[in-house]
């Protein structure tokens, strides 16, 4: 692949090594245009600006519900892609059990039949903890029902800035903890996991000859989100 500079935009993707901003190589895109180092607190997929959050100035150790950090945290809102442990979460653990018997057919042959299995429970799993409002983003899914310019609300445009065509503005439509969080989540140990599988064996030895056979079926689910493989 061709490389190229900062001011000769490519026509197609191409691997992309910019190296007269930061004066260093290793930085590759893939990417139909120049990379925009200028500019990097625009969002890729509205042009939206977000502001510089650095530097992020850290509480003090000392905050509490009854000592909060008065600093103001407006560069750093709305907080997206937070993930946190569930206050509830409980320790994970796993239940095995085994069955198996033996059977001589023969002088020479030996049929070994097992029976394994294992429940998993207080998995962890991700659940959002500031879900969209489906209802209210179905109704401002359609050109028709939103202001000209404004964007729809749909899959991934939960977070946009939508202006209603009654003129309402939603400031996303998220009605878990309010529009200074998007999608973020929590891990929850809710997740409850089971495995079993079936074993056999068919061994023969003789004078001439011998052999193995083998056959195993097994499933394992996932029982919260119902998936089995």
């Amino acid at each position: 692949m061709k490389e190229r500079g900062a001011g000769d935009p490519p026509k197609l993707p191409v691997s992309y090594t910019h190296l007269d901003v930061y004066k260093r190589q290793g930085d590759n895109y893939l990417t139909p245009g120049p990379p925009l180092f200028a500019t990097p607190f625009i969002n890729a997929a509205d042009g939206g600006q977000n502001t510089n959050p650095f530097p992020l100035a850290f509480p003090p150790h000392k905050v509490s519900a009854k000592n909060p950090d008065t600093q103001s945290f407006a560069s750093q809102i709305p907080i997206s892609a937070d993930v946190s442990f569930y206050y509830r979460d409980a320790i994970p653990y796993t239940e095995n059990y085994m069955l198996s018997f033996e059977r001589q057919i023969t002088n020479g042959m030996l049929l070994t039949m097992s029976y394994v299995g294992n429940e998993g429970h207080h998995i962890p799993a991700v659940v959002s903890n500031n879900p969209a409002n489906q209802a209210l983003c179905l109704g401002l899914s359609q050109p028709s029902q939103v202001a000209p310019g404004s964007p729809t609300c749909g899959p991934f445009g939960e977070d946009a800035l939508i202006t209603s065509a009654s003129g309402h503005v939603y400031h996303g439509v998220r009605d878990g903890i309010g529009s200074n969080y998007q999608e973020d989540t929590w891990q929850q140990t809710i997740e409850n996991s089971s495995f079993n599988a079936l074993e056999t064996n068919l061994r023969y030895v003789g004078k001439r000859s011998n052999f193995l056979l083998g056959y195993t079926y097994s499933k394992s689910c996932l029982l919260y989100t119902s998936r089995c493989v």
